[in-house]
């Protein structure tokens, strides 16, 4: 940058010498911390770090930028995209090569709304063989964060959501209903799913936890619809977006063949009975 750059902010611009903005069209200016403002290099201007540009309120043409990792609330605030996207997609692997497409999403954590990366296997080279049948499955996965009524939602793993499911929603229950629903939760939900983060859970995930769990058709349809409780919670609170709890498998109740006693057997039983039973 040589001596007589200048620096266009809107409709500002300016000039920085000696560690002060001269104003040219605008209000602006700048102030440096100490005597010495960094390293000075002929044609060129201070590069320390001391140098602070400021602006004085109420001026039209200023614009604050926003921090990396935003203060928010926790239900997302009414913030929208930041921009579109279209993710990258790239082949892992030699033997059997998988296509991997990775992009960003926001997320609340903290009550801070913060920008990370997320990637995910799409698909076999078998499934897409062109980058560009890759490419459209992953555009299918960026259809939710492309829209422009997406929000970032709040992170937490099912255990964490369970706790705060189960002081808000479990306690309007009646109290036997809390008991039956507290065991489902505690000797079979938390154990398989306790770590796992709420928008890690699909269909998939739960069909296996259905397949795992040793006890009765009946019973496994009980915790299956506790289940469906905690998960109408989640997307209700904007935790997640999709339904887990789609297409999964339950078994069906078979009949248990009953016996009964004969008539000849009756009576002998009848007969070998004590009073008072044997008046009957």
């Amino acid at each position: 940058m040589s001596r007589h750059s200048k620096i266009q902010t809107g409709m500002n611009a300016g000039r920085l010498r000696k560690g002060v903005f001269v104003n040219i069209d605008g209000p602006w200016s700048a102030i440096s911390h100490g005597s010495n403002c960094g390293p000075r290099h002929r044609g060129g201007v201070n590069s320390g770090p001391d140098l602070e540009l400021i602006a004085p309120p109420n001026t039209p043409n200023c614009a604050t930028l926003p921090a990396r990792g935003q203060k928010i609330g926790e239900r997302g605030g009414g913030l929208a995209r930041r921009r579109y996207q279209k993710g990258r997609v790239f082949l892992r692997g030699i033997k059997n090569p998988v296509w991997v497409g990775r992009w960003r999403e926001d997320e609340i954590k903290d009550g801070y709304i913060r920008r990370v990366e997320r990637s995910g296997v799409l698909g076999s080279k078998s499934d897409f063989p062109t980058k560009r049948l890759a490419q459209r499955e992953l555009d299918k996965r960026l259809a939710v964060v492309n829209d422009p009524r997406y929000r970032a939602r709040p992170t937490a793993t099912f255990t964490e959501f369970v706790s705060r499911w189960e002081a808000v929603v479990l306690t309007q229950h009646k109290l036997s209903t809390q008991v039956t629903l507290r065991s489902h939760l505690r000797k079979h939900l938390i154990p398989f799913f306790g770590r796992t983060q709420m928008r890690d859970i699909g269909p998939e995930e739960v069909q296996c936890f259905v397949s795992s769990v040793n006890a009765s058709p009946k019973t496994k349809k009980n915790i299956f619809a506790t289940f469906q409780m905690v998960w109408k919670s989640a997307r209700n609170w904007n935790y997640v977006a999709h339904d887990a709890t789609s297409g999964v498998a339950l078994p069906k109740r078979s009949r248990v063949a009953r016996r009964l006693f004969s008539l000849v057997e009756v009576q002998r039983i009848l007969g070998a009975a004590s009073e008072p039973y044997h008046t009957f």
